[in-house]
């Protein structure tokens, strides 16, 4: 399954985007617990095809030279292990870095706090790993603040009310499958609506049934939201779950492998499994 939304990208689209993976693969690092940790970022195919180019390059440069992106809002619903925080950290890092805005607002925010602030920890390292960025960012205990521009990167409670005192300029939301419903969300993306090119990324593996906020936006709200680029991939409802041809669709990252996904059909119980690997809301599909 690949649902998605995809346009056309220009010529100054593809530039901008690439001039962005140029500053990511110059100045980030991952900053994960396993072998890639300190290697620079970058980008696999698969990445720049589904995720960065559609949701950085997509849009059209004004006659004052600022390229103004198409979409606001992005909802990337991927497997267990396929790297989408670190994607993530390392889009906002580049966008906080190559759109100065003085006072800027980006934030990090999850069901829960612990959660969100291991997408901060990770920010950190990558800030850590560089020299520049090491003397431009400044880190707090809940944040990351620009020593130049005032621009501060916070941990964000799940909270409507919290989301309401915002007005962010990038934001990541995490793990949408346990969101209760959807007024933080609400929230986050009615406080956006007058900020410049501003964006809202959802990052997330399929819910435990099909049903609730993500099952909505993933089949309901984004598909009718011109503004929101989606990705899901995933297993069909109708693909075997048993069926090699259906994992080697799945194994795009260099690091996942159909062997591996053998394995954890043999290791997983089988709504894991349809959750996790296949990443589908687990339905009676045999």
């Amino acid at each position: 399954m690949r649902r998605s939304r995809k346009r056309r990208l220009t010529k100054a689209g593809i530039r901008q985007a690439d001039l962005y993976e140029f500053f990511c693969a110059q100045h980030l690092h991952h900053a994960g617990n396993d072998s890639y940790y300190a290697k620079p970022f970058m980008l696999e195919g698969w990445q720049r095809d589904n995720i960065w180019r559609p949701i950085l390059g997509t849009g059209t440069l004004t006659p004052d030279g600022v390229f103004k992106r198409a979409y606001r809002r992005a909802v990337i619903c991927v497997p267990r292990d396929y790297g989408k925080s670190e994607i993530a950290c390392a889009m906002l890092m580049t966008v906080a870095n190559m759109e100065v805005v003085y006072n800027g607002q980006y934030g990090l925010i999850a069901s829960s706090e612990p959660q969100a602030e291991k997408l901060l920890k990770k920010l950190k390292t990558m800030v850590a790993l560089d020299p520049e960025l090491k003397g431009l960012w400044e880190p707090l205990k809940h944040s990351l603040v620009n020593r130049e521009t005032g621009a501060e990167i916070i941990v964000l409670p799940y909270s409507e009310a919290a989301a309401q005192s915002w007005h962010f300029n990038f934001i990541i939301c995490d793990e949408l499958h346990v969101w209760r419903d959807s007024e933080v969300w609400d929230a986050i993306i009615s406080g956006m609506r007058d900020i410049p090119n501003s964006l809202c990324l959802a990052i997330t593996t399929a819910g435990s049934k099909a049903s609730g906020f993500l099952y909505d936006l993933l089949t309901e709200i984004a598909p009718n939201d011109d503004e929101c680029y989606y990705w899901w991939l995933g297993a069909n409802d109708k693909d075997k779950a048993d069926d090699p041809k259906v994992w080697r669709k799945l194994a795009l990252p260099s690091w996942i492998t159909v062997d591996g996904i053998r394995g954890s059909f043999k290791s997983l119980k089988r709504h894991s499994f349809e959750r996790y690997i296949l990443n589908r809301f687990p339905c009676k599909a045999s």
